[in-house]
């Protein structure tokens, strides 16, 4: 007995040791992605041939979507946008910042078709586009309403001084299914992320801008549920509510090895596409198939036409009932009739042999 409990000792102090001696950095599961959405990424720096790639957020693997495309002028992505309305993704490419193309990817194939180019003059952060399809461009501190079909935009939105009340905004997304959208930059010294809510409307900022736990942070989605994804200066993918930035912050495993990271800067760019349908859009609803002004849906419709149909059976059976009856009833006065008048003629007959005698 002595010698069991002394071999179960053993084993207890180096189950105990190994538990110890287990590395306490170890990486933090990341959040799971909402059912109906998927989230892909685009490389950011020394890009040959841009390739769209559809990413695995347990553990930040990604799979190629297609192939890579070649585009003069562009060595960089930023910021990329799905609409939601016609179910297209945008993405910028530029070169080295004095070059600007709006390039289109399917989420499906990875082909790319460049739709037009932006004007050189300020570096552009992203492309924004609301659950309403409306679309914006982030250009210096400012932002202007974009045509997708050519990429031509309007007058400035806002003061242009900043974006959300961010200094220096890197990245920015709106919500696919609410009418709410972010920016992510930095705005002091400390090298610290921050988010900040926007109108993209008026340009005004909303609530203050809350401080992430990381700096550089250069991409920004948001999935159906309201939660943020970025990807971090260490090639992380990191996601957060924007309630409490630095309080719900995750980041989970490292994006595969041998993505270039020779500045902050060049860390993937990230595209969320979602199939959740966005409560306050009214002319994307499934359509109302109910007559207008009735009250009657299709169903009604057909069991109120059986019925008529039913009630019309009957009314025209008892009718040829009704005929039929009336019919027989003549029929029987015929014959009485044809007795009587031949009963008549008989009497008459009778009479005349007789007085003929």
């Amino acid at each position: 007995m002595q010698k069991i409990i002394g071999v179960l000792s053993v084993i207890a102090t180096a189950a105990l040791s190994i538990a110890l001696s287990a590395p306490a950095s170890a990486v933090t599961p990341q959040r799971s992605l909402p059912a109906e959405d998927q989230l892909f990424t685009l490389p950011a720096d020394n890009v040959q041939s841009p390739i769209l790639r559809s990413v695995q957020t347990s553990d930040s693997s990604w799979t190629d979507v297609g192939v890579g495309h070649s585009f003069d002028n562009v060595h960089e992505v930023t910021g990329a946008a799905y609409d939601p309305i016609t179910h297209d993704s945008y993405f910028i490419g530029s070169s080295d910042g004095d070059w600007f193309d709006l390039i289109r990817v399917s989420t499906v194939d990875g082909t790319m078709t460049k739709i037009g180019e932006f004007p050189a003059s300020y570096w552009h952060p992203g492309v924004l586009i609301t659950n309403t399809g409306a679309a914006y461009v982030m250009s210096g501190g400012a932002l202007f309403p974009l045509d997708l079909t050519d990429a031509s935009y309007g007058e400035m939105i806002g003061s242009g001084a900043s974006i959300g009340g961010v200094a220096n905004v890197y990245a920015g997304a709106c919500s696919l299914v609410e009418t709410t959208c972010y920016v992510i930059g930095q705005e002091n010294s400390d090298n610290n992320s921050v988010v900040a809510t926007y109108d993209v409307a008026t340009g005004a900022p909303g609530a203050p801008p809350g401080v992430l736990p990381v700096s550089f942070s250069y991409s920004l989605q948001v999935d159906s549920h309201g939660i943020l994804w970025t990807s971090t200066n260490n090639n992380h993918l990191a996601s957060f509510d924007p309630a409490d930035p630095a309080g719900s912050y995750v980041e989970g495993p490292a994006f595969p090895p041998g993505t270039p990271l020779p500045s902050p800067n060049m860390t993937p760019r990230l595209l969320l596409t979602t199939t959740a349908q966005s409560p306050n859009l009214s002319d994307v609803a499934p359509a109302d198939l109910s007559l207008p002004n009735t009250g009657f849906t299709p169903w009604t419709t057909a069991l109120g036409t059986f019925t008529a149909a039913g009630l019309f059976l009957i009314a025209f059976g008892a009718f040829s009932a009704r005929s039929r009856l009336r019919f027989a009833g003549s029929r029987t006065r015929l014959v009485l009739l044809l007795r009587d008048a031949n009963a008549r003629l008989g009497r008459t007959e009778s009479s005349h042999r007789n007085s003929s005698r």
